[in-house]
């Protein structure tokens, strides 16, 4: 699993008690954590799991920052290029354009 953020900014964000002070990223990681339970889960390879990961984000929007760990988790994990971009090209109908072009931009160049 690619992790984004070192605990130390983790532990400045639950500094704020925005988040419970015991969560950790390494909790997160883990097989009992918050995200582990996800990704162990059956049904879905890693790759698929990082494509879905990522055609959600480029749903929420405003997430250049976790769009390029994602593409670069989803190549990792066995995806192609081609198939990263057809995914969010295949996006644009339900996410509209701007959106869609934001998240292959943020991929581009992986």
């Amino acid at each position: 699993m690619v992790v984004h953020q070192s605990d130390r900014s983790l532990t400045a964000v639950t500094s704020k008690a925005t988040v419970p002070p015991w969560l950790t990223l390494s909790q997160l990681r883990s097989p009992n954590g918050c995200f582990g339970d996800f990704y162990t889960r059956g049904g879905l390879t890693l790759a698929q799991r990082e494509l879905l990961v990522l055609c959600a984000l480029a749903t929420i929007g405003d997430t250049a920052a976790q769009l390029g760990p994602h593409g670069r988790a989803s190549i990792q994990t066995g995806n192609t290029k081609t198939t990263v971009v057809a995914a969010l090209v295949h996006c644009f109908p339900y996410i509209g354009f701007p959106r869609a072009v934001a998240a292959i931009r943020a991929v581009k160049d992986l």
